[in-house]
């Protein structure tokens, strides 16, 4: 399968393997890939940005707020511009940050404002991968819908330890890439904005009571999930029900019909379709 004309955000954070990436970038960029690269700044003390400008053809973006660059809104265009952000080699605190929300460089803020795909390549000590808080997080982000590869079994940095932990080779990441963008393609709403809104409102009457209905919120969960699967990138808004929103869609809350409103109007300049339920 051709890569021809699929754009890729790289992701690097600070670990070791680092220096293993160069070689997957250069093989991406090899089956026709636009590579853009972002790294932290722990992932500097390991390959410089200069390395993978290199080869990915490419300025490496590390700064959050970087000097006499205009950034309003730099993370969020970064967030939409490709097909499947990567991260490798991600760590254990890197996985924990963003299993927790926490936003608090580019790299993580990007991914927090991502619609698009994320996938995780784990690389770490053997007793940092098994250790309850690590599985718990990269747990959360599966059940959330980001992917994962690996970590491998096999030698680590220091020496004498071996066990799993091990970043998964270029080759390994270059074969995931392809079988996971080979069954995205033939998603009929891959690139759609849809906006779905569902649930009921409530009108207050006074501070205790309220006027309300008895919509279960149930259909346009649906619609939102059945979108999702079809690869389309879904804003739901909802007011007060008792569902669990699906994975991978942005969810917005409301309570009143005027904040209905204000929500949508809000939120359909930026979309495809709007499907009320």
């Amino acid at each position: 399968m051709s890569l021809t004309g699929r754009k890729i955000t790289v992701g690097l954070t600070g670990g070791i393997a680092c220096y293993k990436i160069p070689y997957l970038i250069r093989s991406l960029i090899h089956e026709g890939c636009e590579v853009r690269v972002v790294m932290t700044e722990a992932a500097t003390k390991f390959i410089t940005p200069l390395t993978l400008e290199t080869v990915s053809r490419n300025l490496v973006a590390t700064d959050l707020f970087p000097d006499q660059e205009f950034v309003a809104t730099r993370h969020i265009d970064m967030a939409g511009w490709p097909d499947l952000v990567l991260i490798a080699p991600a760590t254990a605190n890197f996985i924990g940050k963003i299993a927790s929300g926490i936003s608090d460089d580019l790299l993580t803020t990007v991914v927090c404002a991502s619609p698009r795909p994320i996938m995780i390549v784990p690389a770490m000590n053997t007793q940092m991968w098994a250790n309850p808080i690590t599985q718990q997080n990269a747990g959360r982000l599966r059940e959330l819908g980001y992917l994962f590869v690996g970590p491998e079994e096999g030698e680590m940095a220091e020496p004498g330890h071996v066990g799993t932990g091990r970043m998964s080779e270029p080759d390994q990441m270059l074969v995931a890439i392809k079988t996971f963008l080979k069954k995205s393609k033939k998603k009929a709403l891959t690139g759609k904005k849809v906006l779905v809104t569902a649930g009921p409102t409530r009108e207050a009457i006074d501070p205790v009571r309220y006027v309300s209905n008895h919509s279960s919120g149930n259909m346009g969960y649906a619609i939102a999930e059945a979108a999702v699967t079809a690869g389309a990138e879904i804003t739901l808004i909802s007011g007060p029900t008792a569902l669990k929103p699906p994975a991978g869609v942005r969810f917005v809350t409301i309570e009143s019909t005027a904040e209905l409103a204000k929500a949508v109007k809000r939120e359909f300049r930026k979309t495809d379709c709007l499907i009320m339920a």
